[in-house]
């Protein structure tokens, strides 16, 4: 099982070699920019949301092949946490990743 963290904040910078996004290596720009955008969106409503939401998910032959599922979120905010699942489920992988994967993606304003 794979585990991680990502920042998404007004600069999203993900980890390097977690092994999770579009390369294999790393949450990509692409990725984190999606995640960026549905936090944004929802800043919009609660400027003060913060917190951390971790999905879990399947991967086979380069592909979501499970619908992605929230397992903790301490945002407590649905629409955010939906936006992620239904963003991680059109992600794709190199064909040779495969398996069972859980994410936990930090959401934060950017301080300063």
């Amino acid at each position: 099982m794979l585990t991680g963290l990502v920042l998404v904040s007004a600069t999203a910078y993900p980890p390097k070699g977690t092994g999770v996004g579009i390369q294999g290596t790393a949450p990509s720009a692409r990725t984190a920019g999606q995640l960026k955008a549905c936090y944004e969106r929802r800043l919009k409503v609660d400027p003060t949301l913060e917190g951390r939401i971790e999905v879990q998910w399947s991967v086979g032959d380069g592909v979501v092949v499970d619908k992605p599922t929230v397992t903790a979120n301490s945002t407590n905010d649905a629409e955010l946490a939906d936006c992620v699942v239904k963003r991680i489920g059109r992600w794709t992988f190199p064909a040779d990743v495969e398996g069972e994967m859980s994410y936990p993606f930090l959401f934060q304003l950017k301080k300063g």
